[in-house]
């Protein structure tokens, strides 16, 4: 057949052309390829025809639509135009009946005002057929051979009737009709009330409607007579259709059910011309729409698209058929390429069994199909035979799986690529492993499998896992040597509380028989103290971190100054502190702990490189960051792009030693610290950067070698309205408890004796009946013997043997409604959460003025007893 494929220029001879054909006989896929080449093209073409078909048949149907909503709107203009008709001859009608000939209808039509595009002239004639009055001037001529006047004669019709069109014998014009029967005030006949309607509003209100050339509108009774039509050629009123098929369908025929609409498509008795129609009945009126278009100006666009499939699919019949001989003599040449691709193949397994590191071949399925040594080893399979009764997949730990399979479908669909995942072998070790995947495609360029060279990276994991490891260490190391420093100046504060309430208790046990004054005064010393106490536990606890954190809308003024009290205990006193704050200065969105963290990491920093007597000042203000300013940084051009205009600047300075400018180019690098080995971690300054970044901020350090360090921090202030919401919200939280009415029952529970005597005598103090309790079990015993008569629990949250919110767990399925409230020592997300999930309605710090707890408990059980009160 290559033969004859490749023949001289004499290659279509009689002789060549049997040999071709033997050729092809004999060779199945060559069959093959030219039954479906012919399969192919009978199949486009009957898609193509019935494509055509149907594109035909829906524009069809589209059409019809279009034409029955406009034949409905048609019919709803007719009943609106002949109803206002109606009501027209109906006034004329009343008028004439009540007056007679003594009526001036002149005077009263003009006073009507009628619509002339609609209506003419009106006329009554009398008993005889005889015009006895008239809007315009007119002989007494007789109408009485008129259809619209025989029509009421007798006992004839006592409904408007609408006549066929008529020629005026006045004005010489067309009109229909429309007429009633005037009575007597006994009832007999006394005339004619008629009022003539230009057919030309009609075709008027139907050239609104662009229906293509040939389209029409047609306006017939139901005596089969046209009363209005549009199209090019409209002198065609009059006509009688009733011979229509369409028409005998709307009207009835002994033969066809009346039907109130259709829609069809029909050769036109009037023009003959072809149309898609849409008819309708004229609900209340013996009249019919029919509105058409020609079926030619509808499919234009349908036929120049079969047009254009046909023609397509000519060439497309053309171009197959050539496609079909080529891949006959590729077929040829396919035979010839399969020897040398199993020569390749062969060569490629043997570049596999050779190589040091893992190779594999997988197919386009995802199965195995050949495996070296190297990755046998990695699996720990004797043989290519024990991976491939294995799922490769099976192999991977199940967190790496999908991100395997979506390399393998990009790798076959052409792409490259690269992964690092985790495997178990046969005999469970396991391994890091990182594969190249690359295709591997046929002589064609298709790609057929997947090549994978796998190298096992165990070791570079595991000392990447201790490196991180260490990472962790040292942050927490960081976080603790603050903490020390911390605590040395917390004791000593600690000390000198404990000393001052010691000091002034006995003083006040000294005074109280003698001196009262005294006593209130020592005793007061001792209140002030304790909460001194309060807030440097609040402190502590905010420090490190034991309470949930968020970002608000704050001002950081505040915030500032409870890092400074902080810093206090922390800096030696050769260091001292300038704090400037600007009232103007807006809210910020910040988490305050964080906020408080920059500050102190700051500062320390500061104070660390002033090893004698030295100044730190923080400075809070605005400034406007354009355009200008922004060009001056790389970060605060970053922050310029997002958050233009009026900008939070806090300033950090110090007298110390300063930097260099290579110094500070990495001064915010993680683990970079210019302090001597074991004495810095080199945490602290790139805490601060991600904190800032987080917040949407950006920081500057501007230093001089001996001429001290500047921080600056850049922070986008909050919008007004968050900052105008938050302060709503801290108002509403901040509003004083509603006055007692004394009927509270409070339910106290807390394993401290001396705490529960004092909360108890000081809310019985405040109104209030309380039933304590320092065992749960008992407590519970009490709550079920009567559980009606209370109106709030508040217990403790760590206590032995049950904690406060098991005690919460019990109440609710006691009584579900009672509200619950637990203190703690410390509150963090974890207790929130898990407080919220136990039905308890808040959380309070236990260290808190015993004024804010009664606020909190007053609160809650007005609440409570108001609710029940309503219900």
């Amino acid at each position: 057949m290559a033969a004859a494929l490749n023949a001289t220029p004499g290659r279509f001879s009689k002789a060549n052309l049997r040999t071709w054909f033997a050729t092809v006989r004999h060779d199945p896929i060559t069959i093959g390829i030219l039954f479906v080449a012919i399969a192919i093209i009978a199949v486009m073409w009957i898609a193509v025809e019935a494509k055509i078909t149907q594109a035909r048949a829906t524009k069809i149907s589209d059409v019809q639509r279009e034409n029955s909503n406009l034949a409905r709107a048609f019919e709803e203009h007719t009943i609106r135009t002949l109803g206002y008709v109606n009501e027209i001859v109906l006034s004329i009608q009343k008028q004439y009946e009540a007056k007679g000939q003594r009526f001036d209808l002149q005077t009263f039509y003009k006073e009507a005002q009628p619509n002339l595009a609609v209506v003419r002239n009106a006329v009554i004639t009398d008993e005889t057929g005889q015009i006895v009055l008239s809007t315009e001037p007119a002989p007494r001529l007789s109408l009485a051979d008129r259809e619209h006047i025989k029509v009421h004669t007798g006992a004839g019709n006592q409904e408007m009737f609408i006549s066929k069109p008529v020629l005026g014998r006045v004005n010489k014009q067309f009109s229909i009709i429309a007429t009633r029967r005037a009575n007597k005030p006994d009832g007999s006949y006394a005339g004619v009330v008629g009022v003539a309607i230009d057919p030309g509003y009609f075709s008027t209100f139907y050239q609104e409607v662009d229906l293509g050339s040939k389209g029409i509108v047609t306006l017939v009774g139901t005596d089969g007579i046209v009363r209005a039509r549009l199209a090019r050629d409209s002198t065609l009123l009059g006509q009688n259709i009733s011979q229509a098929k369409s028409f005998q369908r709307l009207t009835g025929t002994p033969a066809v059910a009346a039907v109130p609409a259709e829609t069809y498509v029909s050769r036109s008795v009037v023009d003959n011309v072809e149309r898609i129609y849409a008819s309708r009945r004229v609900r209340g009126y013996p009249l019919l729409v029919f509105v058409g278009t020609a079926t030619n100006e509808s499919l234009t666009a349908v036929t120049a698209d079969a047009h254009a499939d046909r023609v397509a699919m000519s060439l497309a019949t053309v171009v197959i058929g050539i496609f079909a001989i080529f891949l006959v003599a590729f077929n040829l040449r396919r035979r010839r390429s399969q020897a040398a691709l199993y020569a390749s193949e062969q060569r490629l397994r043997t570049i596999i069994e050779t190589e040091p590191e893992c190779v594999k071949v997988v197919g386009p399925s995802g199965e195995l199909q050949e495996m070296n040594a190297a990755g046998l080893a990695m699996l720990e399979a004797s043989s290519i035979s024990e991976v491939k009764s294995h799922s490769l997949l099976k192999f991977i730990l199940p967190e790496y799986r999908a991100a395997f399979i979506s390399l393998h479908k990009r790798v076959m669909n052409g792409e490259g690529g690269v992964l690092e995942f985790e495997v178990v072998g046969l005999r469970g070790t396991r391994r890091w492993l990182s594969t190249h995947a690359a295709p591997m495609r046929d002589t064609e360029g298709r790609v057929t499998m997947l090549l994978g060279i796998t190298r096992d990276i165990t070791e570079r994991k595991q000392a990447e896992a201790a490196r991180a490891s260490l990472e962790a260490q040292l942050r927490e190391s960081q976080k603790m040597q603050a903490i020390g420093t911390l605590a040395g100046g917390i004791a000593h504060d600690f000390n000198n509380i404990i000393a001052t309430i010691l000091g002034n208790a006995e003083l006040a046990r000294q005074d109280a028989a003698n001196d009262p004054r005294a006593t209130q005064q020592s005793i007061e010393e001792i209140r002030k103290a304790g909460t001194r106490a309060r807030d440097l536990v609040r402190q502590i606890l905010s420090f490190s971190r034991r309470q949930a954190t968020e970002r608000k809308v704050i001002k950081l003024a505040p915030v500032i100054d409870e890092s400074v009290r902080l810093l206090h205990a922390m800096i030696p006193p050769r260091i001292g502190f300038a704090v400037h704050c600007n009232a103007d200065v807006p809210a910020v969105l910040a988490d305050a702990t964080q906020f408080e963290q920059i500050v102190m990491n700051l500062a320390t920093n500061a104070a660390h490189a002033m090893p004698g007597n030295g100044r730190i000042e923080i400075r809070l203000d605005t400034v406007l960051l354009d355009a200008a300013l922004a060009n001056t940084d790389v970060r605060l051009s970053a922050l310029h792009e997002r958050h233009p205009g009026r900008t939070v600047r806090v300033t950090v300075s110090d007298t110390g030693s300063g930097m260099d400018a290579a110094t500070v180019a990495k001064i915010f690098e993680p683990f970079f610290t210019t302090k001597p080995v074991g004495e810095g971690t080199g945490l602290g300054l790139s805490v601060v950067y991600g904190i800032v970044q987080a917040h949407e901020g950006a920081i500057t350090v501007d230093s001089t070698p001996g001429k001290g360090a500047t921080f600056t921090l850049y922070l986008p202030a909050a919008p007004v309205d968050a900052s105008a919401t938050t302060t709503m919200a801290s108002a509403a939280l901040a509003t004083p408890a509603l006055p007692l009415d004394g009927g509270h029952h409070i339910f106290y529970l807390d394993d401290d004796e001396a705490l529960v005597k004092l909360v108890t005598r000081l809310l019985e103090r405040s109104g209030y009946r309380v039933s304590s309790y320092i065992e749960p079990h008992a407590a519970l015993a009490a709550l079920r013997a009567d559980p009606a008569s209370f109106d709030l629990v508040v217990t403790d949250y760590n206590m032995p043997g049950m904690s406060g919110l098991d005690v919460a767990r019990e109440v609710k399925s006691i009584r579900a409604d009672l509200p619950v409230v637990v203190a703690s020592g410390f509150i963090d997300e974890t207790l929130q959460s898990q407080a919220a999930a136990a039905g308890v309605r808040e959380v309070i710090f236990k260290a808190t003025a015993v004024e804010e707890l009664s606020a909190v408990i007053a609160r809650l059980a007005h609440t409570f007893r108001a609710k029940a009160g309503s219900a």
